[in-house]
């Protein structure tokens, strides 16, 4: 089974109320899910602005460094939009990929407080993943990893690299995509192939790209891709990461 996944799911170009500079998204996580993307990249970070209301909440941006320059909203906002679809469509099944600078503890007090818990799986690696079935009959329907290595952190926050195995996705070029696995041990269970291209500014300086999306996107270099993958690594790809899900079909 293979998912499609969105790469900075929250930063979006149009219908929300936040304007993000250099948006990876046409529309926000809502529509996302409705259009069929199951797979979200989310960036959890402290709030950077100066509303004492507002200190120790946890929101999400893109660039950490740019301290939400880049356009910035509260997590809860998400993860309710993820609740609203959990309820209304109880068959399926949707993953969170959080790179974040922020404590386990602070994301999972946000997910507590959107009423996220009961859905929560928890990966037993003596048993492997379930079937799709078993988790929706347990209603265990969402998946949660988080690139913290903190040995404290909850057991549903999942460390993102000891589960998954990606493809490089320092990528400019259509022809620099690879099979190659890049971060993550070769074995690990689940393959994820990020299938966006950067615009290179100058220097060190990469932007996500609306008409690079387009081929990135196109449905015909998707499929090629992945069966290749899949032939040279033996792996069905779990999750294919785009930017703007909406370019290229």
């Amino acid at each position: 089974m293979t998912f499609a996944a969105t790469h900075n799911a929250f930063s979006y170009a149009a219908g929300g109320d936040v304007h993000y500079l250099f948006p990876n998204q046409d529309l926000p996580i809502a529509d996302q899910l409705r259009a069929g993307i199951r797979g979200l990249g989310i960036r959890p970070c402290p709030y950077y602005g100066d509303d004492p209301a507002e200190f120790g909440r946890v929101y999400v941006t893109h660039n950490f460094g740019l301290m939400g320059l880049l356009g910035s909203e509260p997590l809860i906002g998400i993860l309710d939009e993820v609740r609203i679809f959990l309820e209304q469509n109880p068959d399926e099944i949707v993953t969170l990929f959080a790179e974040s600078a922020v404590s386990p503890w602070a994301i999972a007090a946000t997910f507590e407080e959107a009423g996220l818990l009961p859905y929560l799986y928890v990966h037993d690696p003596a048993q492997g993943f379930p079937t799709l079935s078993q988790m929706r009959k347990s209603n265990t329907r969402l998946v949660v990893f988080n690139d913290s290595q903190n040995p404290g952190r909850p057991p549903w926050q999942h460390y993102l690299w000891d589960l998954i195995v990606d493809t490089d996705y320092n990528i400019t070029d259509r022809s620099q995509f690879t099979c190659d696995f890049y971060r993550g041990r070769p074995q690990n269970p689940l393959y994820f192939i990020n299938q966006f291209i950067y615009a290179n500014l100058g220097g060190k300086t990469v932007v996500p790209d609306q008409m690079l999306a387009q081929l990135a996107n196109d449905p015909v270099q998707i499929v090629s891709r992945a069966k290749s993958c899949w032939e040279k690594t033996q792996r069905i790809p779990s999750f294919i990461y785009v930017d703007w899900f909406g370019q290229g079909d």
